[in-house]
């Protein structure tokens, strides 16, 4: 998923409804959330609102939730904020990563029933910018 500008209260609330309807149809035991928030200027919800407000993070389904892009300021806040993410969710991992490659490294080693997750890298390296923007599986 992708996010731009200020993140408010509404996209979190169109967010849970878009993965959520997305857990809820996958036929995976997992699913993980991979954001994309490069472009992101700020954020106006704190860390309980959005853990109240994501139901989806509380679905049996839920795996990882991986966010690249971030600035080190909310790259910061996203460190102090993950142990209570995974504290009162299902999220089983929550990291920060500064591209996409990055990203799906670390989801290979995590979860070892993904299929082989490089052509996705090289294709994005290749590009040299985003891939299309979906709730990774």
């Amino acid at each position: 998923a992708k996010v731009y500008g200020e993140v408010t209260l509404q996209d979190l609330k169109t967010g849970n409804e878009v993965i959520g309807d997305y857990m809820q149809q996958s036929p995976y035991n997992h699913v993980h959330v991979i954001f994309d928030s490069t472009n992101i200027t700020s954020v106006s919800i704190s860390a309980v609102q959005a853990i109240w407000e994501l139901r989806y993070l509380r679905n049996p389904k839920m795996g990882c939730y991986l966010v690249y892009g971030m600035s080190q300021v909310f790259n910061n806040i996203l460190t102090i904020s993950s142990r209570l993410f995974t504290s009162l969710t299902r999220v089983q991992a929550m990291h920060a990563f500064r591209d996409l490659p990055h990203t799906l490294d670390f989801l290979q080693q995590f979860d070892k029933s993904l299929p082989d997750l490089q052509p996705l890298i090289q294709a994005y390296q290749l590009k040299g910018n985003g891939l299309n923007s979906q709730p990774a599986t």
